[in-house]
Formats: C-alpha cells, sequence, structure tokens
C-alpha cells in the first residue's frame, strides 16, 4: 500500500518578524514583511546601503531610513542647501552669496561689518597726509561713502 502523509512544517511557525510561512511537499518557504529578508525573514534589509543621504549620516529603520542632514542641509535626503540669504542678512545695500551653512556679505563703499551694519567713519578712514576738505574745512562723516565739508 502507498501512503503519503503530509507534514506542515509551518506549524512550528519558522518565519520571523512578520513572515508568512508557505508550506509545501518537504519543505516551506517563508515571504518577508517589508524590510526584511533571508530563509527565516531575521535579517533586516539596509535601506542605508545604496548611500542615500547625499550631505548627512543615514539611520536605517524597518523597511525606512531616515537621514540626519549636515548643517546648512535640508530635505528628504539631504539634498538641498539651506540659503542663508533668505532672511536678507545684508543691510545698507549689501550684497549677499550663499555658501554652505554660512553666507558671505559683499558691502557697498562706506560700509563693513558681517552684515555691513557698521557706517565707516570717511573723515578718519582717510591716509595720511591726504585731506577730504579744502582750504582747512572739516570734514563731516555722513551716511555711506559721503561726507561734507
Amino acid at each position: 500500500t502507498w501512503c503519503e502523509l503530509s507534514i506542515d512544517e509551518c506549524v512550528s511557525n519558522p518565519c520571523q518578524n512578520g513572515g508568512s510561512c508557505v508550506d509545501g511537499p518537504n519543505r516551506y518557504q517563508c515571504l518577508c514583511a517589508g524590510g526584511f529578508m533571508g530563509f527565516h525573514c531575521e535579517t533586516n534589509t539596509d535601506e542605508c546601503m545604496s548611500g542615500p543621504c547625499l550631505h548627512g549620516r543615514c539611520i536605517d529603520g524597518v523597511d525606512v531610513y531616515y537621514c540626519q542632514c549636515e548643517l546648512g542641509w535640508t530635505g528628504a535626503r539631504c539634498e538641498m542647501n539651506i540659503d542663508e540669504c533668505s532672511s536678507s542678512p545684508c543691510l545698507n545695500g549689501g550684497s549677499c552669496v550663499d555658501l554652505v551653512d554660512k553666507y558671505a556679505c559683499f558691502c557697498l563703499d562706506g560700509y563693513t561689518g558681517k552684515n555691513c551694519d557698521i557706517d565707516i567713519d570717511i573723515c578718519l578712514e582717510t591716509p595720511i597726509n591726504v585731506t577730504l576738505c579744502l582750504n582747512g574745512g572739516t570734514c563731516l562723516d555722513g551716511q555711506g561713502s559721503n561726507f561734507t565739508c
């Protein structure tokens, strides 16, 4: 007589991390949930393996990754440079150039400082033995590079 006894190998729940067991003749197969792989779904897939974070550190999760951006960068993949010039930090007509995590102001004549916020006293900036006012006139500093005698 020919007897065939079917044994359900899935009874012991061999699949880990939410994987589904599919029973077959003399074997079983695990269908892994998202984020896991391996014969028993025992290995967390490393979503950071492909290097998705352009300017930051990748933190691997289950079927997801997170980017912890370096200073000056933003976006899901740290792909966007933060525009530090968007707040218009340069004063008195100075022009702003956005850099990574900082900015630079190029000031108009007569102004100085990180934000072009310091009005240079043009009367005190003249070289020795050079006078801005003729005939002994007194120099009075004005706004920017302006002065009156």
